[in-house]
């Protein structure tokens, strides 16, 4: 049988509420997207944060995401795919481009993260962007349940990242 679909490295960013309050703050997000999503082979801009979601009895906001997806009012996503024939410089070519495509993006909202899922695995502060301050307490529960790190993968919470031989595919 034919593989179905094509291998892809996206990279993402939520993108706050303060970025819409000026015309020049629109201006400038604007040119980030477009200026750094050209040459990505896909690019979307979802408009489904939970930014008006309000807990039972306004209590606390108690979940494992960064509270960047709390205060955004976009996703911004863009990514380049491979065949499945591409070489391992080619894949990793890839990656670099949607790491690229995202740059000016992630320059523009440093205050901000990104949703995990469709995260660029080369996300330079990964434990800030996806958990934000979530992380302490979900490395004390990692580390509770699963202390000797047998549940592993890239970038999530408790990673051996790179010191890790099972993680040495990734380009």
């Amino acid at each position: 049988t034919n593989p179905v679909g094509l291998p892809g490295a996206p990279a993402s960013r939520l993108i706050p509420k303060s970025h819409f309050t000026t015309e020049e703050k629109q201006s400038a997000l604007q040119a980030a997207i477009l200026e750094g999503t050209t040459m990505a082979h896909f690019k979307q801009v979802l408009i489904s944060c939970p930014n008006n979601y309000v807990p039972p009895n306004n209590g606390p906001f108690e979940t494992s995401v960064t509270e960047a997806w709390r205060d955004c009012l976009w996703s911004v996503v863009a990514g380049t795919f491979w065949n499945y024939q591409t070489d391992p410089q080619g894949i990793k070519a890839a990656y670099d481009a949607s790491t690229e495509a995202m740059r000016r993006v992630v320059e523009l909202t440093p205050e901000s993260g990104t949703y995990a899922a469709e995260a660029n695995i080369h996300e330079k502060d990964h434990i800030r962007s996806f958990w934000g301050t979530n992380y302490p307490k979900l490395l004390s529960i990692k580390q509770k349940y699963d202390p000797e790190g047998v549940l592993d993968c890239w970038n999530c919470v408790g990673s051996k990242g790179r010191s890790d031989d099972r993680f040495s595919c990734m380009v």
